[in-house]
């Protein structure tokens, strides 16, 4: 087996490409997809993993601002990791997450941010953050309106110089991702 990334623009994505990644996304996550390559709203990047054709693993990366005590902060917001169950424990999820925090680190981005299992993700680097999150609640595809409230699966990596205010309400400035 053979494992090749390649990174690819939202805007860059074919139909066969988003339709793979949508049932990748489905077998996976087993509902919340509807059919579609992304939970709730396009990200910006793709990083797909192939072993020959077959699509193996993905992760979406979006960059985006937030707020923390009225400073903008730019981060790289992780989303949809997964592996095919074909190629779980073949380390593939920890490939496209690295190179997810390579791409963070070198950015302007001050932190990866994802929502996640933290048994999970604290060998990335990720620490659970309890901070009070506003964010655009969006549901089955439409908007239903804006909610503050922590999330147990919220994390924070550095990435850049900053340190993260636990104490700070975040406001997400978009959806969760």
């Amino acid at each position: 087996m053979t494992i090749s990334v390649e990174t690819i623009n939202e805007l860059d994505l074919t139909p066969q490409t988003d339709a793979e990644i949508a049932a990748l996304l489905m077998a996976a996550f087993d509902s919340g997809f509807g059919g579609r390559s992304y939970y709730r709203q396009r990200h910006h990047l793709r990083l797909l993993a192939r072993d020959g054709d077959v699509l193996a693993g993905h992760v979406a990366l979006l960059y985006r601002a937030i707020q923390s005590r009225g400073q903008l902060i730019p981060i790289i917001g992780l989303a949809e990791v997964a592996t095919a169950s074909t190629h779980r424990g073949q380390g593939i999820a920890r490939t496209l997450i690295t190179q997810s925090l390579q791409i963070a680190q070198d950015s302007q981005a001050q932190f990866a941010l994802l929502f996640g299992d933290p048994a999970h993700y604290n060998r990335y680097g990720f620490r659970t953050a309890q901070n009070q999150l506003r964010q655009l609640d969006l549901k089955d595809g439409h908007s239903s309106g804006v909610t503050t409230a922590p999330d147990s699966g919220f994390m924070v990596a550095p990435t850049g110089h900053i340190d993260w205010d636990d104490t700070a309400e975040i406001d997400l400035m978009g959806h969760e991702f």
